[in-house]
C-alpha cells in the first residue's frame, strides 16, 4: 500500500504511549517541522487506519487531539 503522508509512521511497541498518542505525536511534530503544510488536507482515517494497521477510532482520536 502506498504511504498516505510523505513521511513514514513508526510505531514503537516499547513505548509506554499507545498507538493513538503515537500518532498523534508524529503528526504534531510533521506539522510543526512543515513537513505536514497548516491546511492541508489529512488523508481518509480508513486509509490511514489501513496504511498503519490500525483501528480506524484509533487515528479518529488523534486526529481528534
Amino acid at each position: 500500500m502506498e504511504p498516505v503522508f510523505g513521511f513514514a509512521i513508526v510505531f514503537d511497541a516499547s513505548s509506554p504511549n499507545g498507538r493513538m498518542r503515537q500518532l498523534h505525536e508524529q503528526l504534531r511534530a510533521a506539522i510543526l517541522d512543515r513537513r505536514l503544510p497548516g491546511g492541508a488536507l489529512l488523508p481518509s482515517t480508513r486509509d490511514v487506519a489501513a496504511a498503519c494497521r490500525v483501528a480506524r477510532n484509533t487515528v479518529i482520536a488523534a486526529y481528534d487531539l
